[in-house]
């Protein structure tokens, strides 16, 4: 009887360290403003931060979808890292000095985006 006690006990233990030691892994998307192909590597470079398992930008949509780890990264740091590279989030813009150092023909603001 105590060696099944102490088998269980283990047991448990041993369940609930794993789930502690499991990855949460989120899909999100995330508003990015950008006007082509160059925008669209700009947008993906900057949000490969570290967690970031995927990222990919969809011109048309003018969205972000992204899988992360959230215990790596945050889609609040995933987006600051995209407005540092120069582009608007739907969690903020970037800032003037940012957006002013992209190429001109990817200024978004500047165009009617298609």
């Amino acid at each position: 009887m105590i060696k099944s006690i102490i088998t269980l006990s283990i047991f448990l233990t041993m369940v609930g360290f794993c789930q502690a030691q499991e990855k949460k892994i989120a899909t999100d998307t995330l508003a990015v403003a950008g006007v082509c192909g160059m925008c669209e590597s700009r947008i993906e470079n900057a949000a490969s931060i570290a967690g970031v398992k995927k990222a990919e930008w969809d011109k048309q949509k003018q969205e972000l979808i992204v899988i992360y780890s959230t215990k790596k990264t945050s889609l609040d740091e995933i987006s600051k890292a995209i407005q540092d590279a120069g582009h608007d989030t739907g969690k903020g813009p970037a800032t003037a000095g940012t957006y002013e150092q992209i190429d001109k023909c990817c200024r978004y603001r500047e165009m009617e985006v298609h």
